[in-house]
């Protein structure tokens, strides 16, 4: 059974008698079956995935909101209720005794400098603002030089960034976001597990043969390698997922000389921008 040239079943097919053979109208009666099959079984295949994709964004959403549930109530909360309590302390103590009055301020200013940094830090979880401010080439320069990241400043490691001649075209926000947090998955993982002294990010836009348009991230380490029984950790299958959640797909690929190299490619085609 075949749809659009992809073979995704077969169709078994029983003589009525043992030395009965097909005829001309029964093969063309079978062939109708196995096309109109094929469509068939490519629609609830297709469906099921759209059933299973739905599944991981609302799983995905929920996590998400959880996270920033327990952050806002268990961190910036009591935070916040602390710092009321003191300005009321400080309007006990102005008049009373000034000097203290002076030292609870100097605790409420270092504390709300704290919060500050929370929200920050909140704000950078749910969309880094470098996207915003510096595009994704831009921003993904920007984490290669920023010093005091996950060691990543203070490797020796050496990051090339290849963009094409012409400036990427417009990115739908979630392709940004999900670009972005790979790029940064695998540059942690080269700093932490490659032993690597370049690692070259390049990106390019892809047009494929039914006309779509993909974002591909090649991103390739000069290190030791992944192990050939290597099984795919927490940072690998979140990279896959991050491209699949999107229609993409991740590709890693031990280089015969030395190295690895990865490989990701994410839909920005019109109905994709659409949905964002």
């Amino acid at each position: 059974m075949i749809y659009q040239k992809e073979i995704i079943g077969s169709l078994r097919v029983a003589r009525r008698a043992a030395d009965e053979e097909f005829s001309t109208a029964d093969h063309r009666l079978i062939e109708n079956i196995a096309y109109q099959a094929g469509s068939a079984a490519q629609a609830v295949r297709l469906n099921a995935e759209l059933v299973r994709s739905r599944t991981q964004i609302v799983v995905a959403r929920e996590e998400e909101r959880r996270r920033l549930r327990r952050d806002l109530h268990d961190g910036l909360g009591p935070i916040l209720a602390s710092q009321t309590l003191k300005m009321a302390a400080v309007r006990q103590l102005i008049k009373q005794s000034p000097e203290k009055a002076e030292t609870l301020v100097d605790d409420v200013i270092q504390q709300n400098e704290n919060t500050i940094t929370e929200v920050r830090r909140l704000v950078y979880g749910l969309r880094p603002p470098s996207l915003d401010a510096l595009g994704l080439v831009g921003a993904i320069r920007d984490l290669a030089l920023r010093t005091g990241s996950e060691d990543l400043g203070r490797n020796e490691m050496r990051v090339t960034i290849i963009e094409p001649e012409e400036a990427l075209p417009a990115l739908p926000a979630a392709v940004e976001a999900n670009a972005y947090r790979i790029t940064l998955e695998a540059l942690t993982n080269a700093v932490r597990h490659s032993q690597a002294q370049q690692f070259t990010i390049r990106f390019r836009c892809e047009v494929g043969s039914d006309a779509s348009s993909n974002l591909v991230i090649q991103m390739t380490d000069d290190g030791i390698g992944i192990p050939v029984d290597y099984k795919a950790g927490v940072g690998l299958r979140s990279m896959r997922e991050r491209a699949e959640e999107l229609g993409g797909k991740l590709a890693v690929e031990r280089l015969e000389s030395h190295g690895t190299q990865i490989t990701c490619w994410l839909p920005i085609t019109t109905a994709l921008v659409d949905r964002m």
